[in-house]
């Protein structure tokens, strides 16, 4: 996986033509829901674009929809015709632009439609205690991602107070529900970003001298000869150490099922062997899979040396660390050292082997 946040690129022009109307009959909003209407698109605005920007980039997601300025109530999350969108209200989003707290509200609201997606929502369910916790997701991940972007707890619930939401639907719980809900995302979010506060344990030895029955060189093993795993299970076996995880090692595909930020996914990258530049054991190529859609996907180069996996872009410029740590055969776990993002730091992923 790309060990670095996902960015988007802003628009620099505001482009207001009205594009095609789009015939809503299933959605969520966040009061309440609009269906069976017909509302206009226009193209969003560069502030939309960078505030969704900011919050997919919180949980290194990309976007699984497209987001269209409209002449909605506030904002809501729809699936019309095998595409996910976010529409939104200009009006709405410039009510919120007078004051810190309010700033929050529209934050609060586009985290809460974005989380919908993100989740993979049916907005076309029935069930009312189905819908219901549908609505609670999507709060506690607003609540964890305004963490993220640095809100306080008042200000993550900034949107539920702004509406003064009090009462229960059939679609919604009562606001009571949905407060704890933010909470939940929040406080989760805050401990684990004070867990990764504290310094973690090196990697290096402090230059200190490495017990010599632990001491250990890595395989040479020609870059054509695919029993590199086979050799590393019997160097573990013979020695007992921990086994130095040779780049050989790593050809080839392999996958990971993570649930990061409370989202389920499947990480899966391709590494691939190429020795013609120097500093780069090869190219890698890789998707994230929520739900069954690719959240994203990318290609770049990879080298490993002294356990330190770094992922570079097509331009070569670093764009991710992580430490790898031999499991067996089969698997290696990565740690994500430095990514750009300070919520990711710190987290495992163990990959397997995938045999095509």
């Amino acid at each position: 996986m790309k060990l670095f946040a996902c960015l988007f690129a802003s628009l620099f022009a505001l482009k207001l033509l009205a594009q095609d109307p789009i015939l809503v009959t299933h959605s969520c909003s966040y009061d309440g829901e609009e269906a069976g209407r017909e509302f206009y698109q226009f193209d969003p605005s560069d502030e939309a674009d960078r505030i969704v920007a900011e919050i997919c980039n919180a949980v290194s997601l990309s976007k699984n929809f497209n987001i269209k300025a409209s002449n909605v109530k506030n904002a809501l999350a729809t699936t019309e015709g095998g595409q996910r969108y976010i529409l939104y209200s200009t009006s709405f989003l410039e009510k919120f632009k007078s004051e810190a707290r309010t700033r929050w509200a529209a934050y609060s609201v586009l985290a809460h439609e974005i989380g919908h997606h993100l989740n993979g929502h049916n907005f076309s369910e029935t069930d009312p205690s189905k819908r219901k916790r549908m609505e609670l997701e999507a709060d506690k991940f607003s609540g964890g991602v305004l963490r993220l972007l640095s809100a306080n707890l008042t200000e993550a619930q900034a949107g539920i107070e702004t509406f003064g939401l009090e009462g229960e639907s059939k679609t919604h719980p009562p606001a009571s529900a949905r407060r704890e809900a933010i909470a939940s995302g929040w406080k989760k979010q805050d401990e684990r970003l004070r867990e990764q506060g504290v310094a973690t344990t090196p990697t290096t030895n402090f230059g200190l001298p490495p017990s010599p029955e632990k001491k250990m060189e890595p395989i040479k093993a020609d870059p054509a000869d695919r029993t590199v795993s086979k050799l590393l299970e019997e160097q573990r076996k013979n020695t007992g150490a921990p086994v130095v995880v040779t780049p050989q090692y790593l050809v080839g595909t392999w996958a990971a099922q993570v649930v990061e930020f409370d989202i389920p996914q499947t990480v899966m990258i391709e590494l691939t062997e190429d020795y013609s530049i120097q500093g780069i054991n090869g190219g890698i190529s890789y998707v994230v899979i929520v739900n069954d859609d690719i959240t994203n996907s990318g290609i770049g180069y990879w080298n490993l040396e002294n356990g330190v996996f770094t992922q570079y872009n097509i331009l070569l410029a670093p764009e991710g660390i992580g430490s790898v740590r031999y499991l067996n055969a089969e698997s290696f776990e990565l740690t994500i050292v430095n990514n750009g993002v300070p919520a990711y730091t710190g987290l495992k992923r163990v990959f397997n082997r995938v045999r095509m």
